[in-house]
């Protein structure tokens, strides 16, 4: 059965920080849930959430729906939470996460070179 770990990160953080906040996220994600007892690498979805207040509601519904997760912190942005990954989630577990729509921003303009 294939496993997915669900990352909110805050969109008010632009699309490097949120970047570097939903790595941070996987890594405290990953020394949480034991990954490595997977039998697969898990697949990973990055959701978009608005604000700070808005990712502690997701806490809150995270914890009402019986899922674990593992926020992260920023020490340079005054401890705010910036990012949460949820443990590994399968099947109908994940209708939950419905709702939420992907992570999405513009990262190279039609001027910029790759």
């Amino acid at each position: 059965m294939e496993h997915y770990i669900y990352i909110f990160v805050r969109e008010d953080l632009g699309p490097v920080t949120a970047a570097v906040q939903s790595c941070h996220a996987a890594i405290e994600c990953s020394s949480v849930f034991s990954l490595k007892d997977l039998p697969r690498h898990p697949a990973v979805i990055i959701l978009g959430i608005k604000n700070e207040c808005k990712l502690r509601r997701v806490c809150n519904y995270l914890v009402e729906n019986n899922i674990q997760y593992v926020g992260f912190q920023e020490p340079d942005r005054d401890d705010e939470l910036t990012a949460v990954a949820t443990q590994p989630i399968t099947g109908s577990d994940r209708d939950i996460f419905k709702k939420y729509q992907l992570l999405k921003y513009q990262l190279l303009g039609s001027n910029n070179k790759i």
